[in-house]
């Protein structure tokens, strides 16, 4: 980036910013990849660079959302739409579709989500971006199973990966789509097949990226807890749980909370399973998060608790 401020190169400034921001963010470094994101706007805005605007503005979106910012996702995306517009940028206004849906999710409105993630999916493929593609379809599989629609999202990852060639194994999508296959089957009680999802991936807790490591620990710690060995769950979904807070991710944050909630619940641990409730539902009631919501209510009734809100 020195080069690039030092020849005066500001579209390669706002590109390689835009890259740089990305980076920070899956390391977990929130504050560093905010900077170098909202830099990377106000050049690109200032080149009227507008198909390289809507993706810049794209992670902005994503990020937004992780954080619970979900009226400032909302018009986030409107200002991608516009961007991609102006040149017809397909893959901007797919992302646009795609922060649509991740907010219509967490907000609780799995139908506006679903339509959003079929729109999303459907300029990407035809835009022959197959990869962007199997991403939305991961993602939008994550909002099902979280919503207790397990079937759906098995068919939703199948479909995803099947248009990739080999199934998309050496993909980026394919990890998180078995690390949500191995939560499903634990789920449903085919331990032995959840196991050798996560053996297959042995070692990536210690990966880079935050994002990898909460797929993972998450996974494993959800392998305990249907084996009943919650010991084992509670480290991982603690060390999740601060991995996530610190690196800004609030929704993962509030949902790994909820989980030490109903891991302390399933192992008896009652005055735990408030105490976690309770650091959990407030905010998620303060960020409107109704699908966080809905669980934090649920557990609080099997507790025999009032509103935690």
């Amino acid at each position: 980036m020195a080069r690039y401020r030092e020849s005066g190169n500001p579209r390669g400034l706002g590109h390689s910013l835009g890259s740089l921001a990305v980076a920070l963010g899956e390391l977990g470094r929130a504050a560093e990849a905010d900077a170098a994101l909202a830099e990377s706007i106000a050049v690109l805005r200032r080149l009227n660079d507008h198909s390289s605007l809507a993706n810049a503005l794209g992670n902005r979106g994503f990020v937004e959302v992780e954080r619970g910012r979900l009226a400032e996702a909302e018009a986030t995306a409107g200002d991608m739409e516009r961007a991609a517009g102006a040149e017809g940028a397909k893959l901007g206004l797919a992302n646009a579709h795609d922060v649509r849906a991740l907010a219509a999710a967490a907000r609780g409105d799995l139908e506006s989500a679903r339509r959003h993630f079929a729109a999303a999916r459907q300029i990407h493929v035809d835009n022959g971006d197959l990869d962007e593609a199997a991403e939305t379809d991961v993602a939008h599989a994550v909002a099902e199973q979280a919503a207790g629609n397990p079937t759906v999202a098995w068919r939703l990852l199948d479909e995803g990966l099947q248009r990739l060639p080999g199934g998309g194994t050496e993909m980026t999508a394919a990890f998180y789509a078995e690390m949500l296959r191995a939560r499903i089957d634990a789920e449903a009680g085919r331990l032995a097949a959840a196991r050798r999802r996560l053996e297959a991936r042995a070692g990536s807790e210690r990966s880079p990226s935050v994002r990898w490591r909460l797929a993972f620990l998450r996974a494993r710690a959800g392998l305990a807890m249907a084996e009943s060995r919650f010991a084992a769950a509670r480290p991982d979904l603690e060390l999740a749980s601060g991995l996530a807070e610190g690196a800004g991710r609030t929704l993962d944050a509030l949902a790994l909370r909820l989980d030490l909630a109903e891991l302390a619940a399933d192992a008896g641990d009652r005055p735990a399973a408030v105490t976690a409730l309770e650091v959990a539902a407030p905010q998620a009631a303060t960020l409107q998060l109704e699908a966080l919501n809905r669980r934090a209510a649920a557990l609080a009734q099997r507790l025999r608790v009032g509103s935690c809100r």
